[in-house]
């Protein structure tokens, strides 16, 4: 890695960008649209690099793990391990906004001044919910299976292009244990070896403009929802806020035992990717970040870290299922339903369906996912659709941490009884977990703390200037 990503994918950098991009998009709306136009530049560029690296990672995940002993249960464990922390995360949404609820009960002076910020958001932020994927399915998984894996990756479907990755790596795999085809197998991977260093190389150099990136996504979905709204909306925000952190404290302890390190030294492996995914919140910004943290830095086996970290985010939901448990409990509090115990389960059962549907569903369209759980529930979802939507983008992040922080779960229980590999390049470790000796090397650079405290200074500014303009 060089100095400047370095510099740039630190989370004092990404956080005082992302604060300074949140200021910015309150006091001043009218640069929302550049903002807005950035991000999506962001986004479109990056996933031109980062579907392909993602594909060819698979690839590469696939034969290795398929080298590991019994691969094949390996996965199957894998497969029901993931949906069982799906669960997990649509169980801990449930329990922490019904205790939320509990503690801090809606009152009708909330339901009033939320009705009110309900009748004057944009309407035209709605989502068209005439459009979201039925209870059938039918439509949903229609283009799980491409029929042109380059049409795929140029509309950015991530699911259809990682199916198709695992369906090409097996196969290579199969081919290259035929003596025959064993040389053209060599052939190809050498190739797809040399895409794979490329496309590393790109990812490195984009990672520069990631502050930037943090800047305006966080301009743009402050824009969409004011402090009012925010408030309003409380009982969602505040429990998925505690979530996710208790998730994310859960998963560092979990990586931590199983690589033989303590929770400081795994937290400082993991914190740029999580940063990345939390504040530059666009799919696969973040999974060359983990490759790095997972395989380099903590010493766990390359051949699952390649293969699960950019397939079980994609697949493996669990930041949405928990946003849509915290969803489906706040609008049951919001229209006075009293919760019962088969509420609960019809709600458990909800979240993840729509976590399901959900895969299939781009950035900022998930919340047509929530309609085929509300329609179980018999709740309207069109009234604060408006404020949804503003959420939707402000909570992107959060989810996307969620899932990312699964995959790393996923690893660190998948490499059970498979040594890990001592690291000997100049990252965090200088020996692997079973060394024995970790040494960290994570300088601060006067560079990196002189832009840090002027991005800061700057945010100050401008919340003085918004309390000042708010008098």
């Amino acid at each position: 890695m060089t100095r400047a990503s370095s510099v740039a994918q630190h989370p004092a950098v990404l956080a005082a960008a992302a604060l300074l991009g949140a200021l910015m998009g309150a006091v001043l709306p009218a640069v929302t649209p550049l903002m807005a136009l950035i991000s999506v530049a962001f986004v479109t560029v990056l996933q031109m690099v980062a579907l392909p690296l993602m594909a060819v990672a698979v690839v590469f995940g696939l034969r290795r793990l398929l080298e590991l002993p019994q691969p094949w249960h390996r996965a199957g464990l894998l497969l029901g391990a993931g949906w069982g922390l799906v669960m997990v995360a649509a169980l801990m949404g449930l329990g922490a906004a019904h205790l939320f609820a509990t503690v801090l009960p809606t009152t009708e002076a909330d339901r009033d001044r939320l009705s009110i910020l309900i009748h004057t958001a944009d309407q035209t932020t709605a989502i068209a919910l005439s459009t979201a994927p039925t209870g059938s399915g039918g439509t949903v998984w229609q283009d799980l299976i491409p029929s042109n894996v380059f049409e795929a990756l140029s509309k950015g479907r991530i699911p259809a292009v990682m199916l198709a990755a695992i369906l090409f790596g097996l196969a290579l795999h199969l081919q290259s244990r035929n003596d025959l085809h064993d040389t053209i197998s060599r052939s190809a991977y050498a190739l797809l070896e040399s895409a794979y260093r490329a496309l590393e190389s790109l990812i490195e150099r984009l990672a520069v403009v990631v502050p930037v990136a943090a800047w305006a996504m966080a301009g743009h979905a402050t824009a969409q929802l004011s402090l009012a709204h925010l408030m309003g909306l409380a009982g969602l925000v505040v429990p998925l806020v505690i979530c996710v952190a208790l998730w994310g404290a859960a998963t560092v302890t979990v990586v931590g035992m199983t690589a033989g390190v303590s929770y400081g030294q795994a937290l400082v492996a993991l914190g740029r990717p999580m940063c990345i995914s939390l504040l530059a919140s666009a799919p696969g910004a973040s999974i060359a970040g983990y490759i790095d943290a997972m395989s380099n830095r903590l010493g766990y086996s390359r051949g699952v870290v390649e293969l699960l970290t950019p397939v079980a985010p994609f697949f493996v939901k669990a930041g949405e299922a928990l946003y849509f448990a915290l969803l489906f409990v706040f609008l049951c509090t919001l229209y006075g339903r009293h919760l019962s115990p088969s509420d609960a389960g019809v709600i458990a059962a909800a979240a993840c369906w729509a976590a399901l549907v959900s895969v299939q569903l781009p950035m900022g369209r998930t919340l047509a996912a929530g309609s085929v759980g509300l329609g179980w529930l018999d709740l309207p979802i069109d009234a604060v659709a408006p404020m949804l939507v503003g959420l939707e983008l402000l909570s992107f992040g959060m989810r996307q941490l969620v899932s990312d922080l699964c995959a790393c779960m996923l690893i660190a229980w998948a490499s059970r009884g498979v040594t890990h590999a001592p690291v000997a390049t100049g990252g965090l470790m200088t020996s692997g977990p079973q060394g024995g000796q970790v040494v960290l090397r994570e300088p601060m650079l006067l560079g990196m703390l002189l832009l840090a405290l002027c991005a800061l200074l700057l945010a100050f500014l401008l919340g003085v200037g918004l309390g000042l303009r708010a008098a």
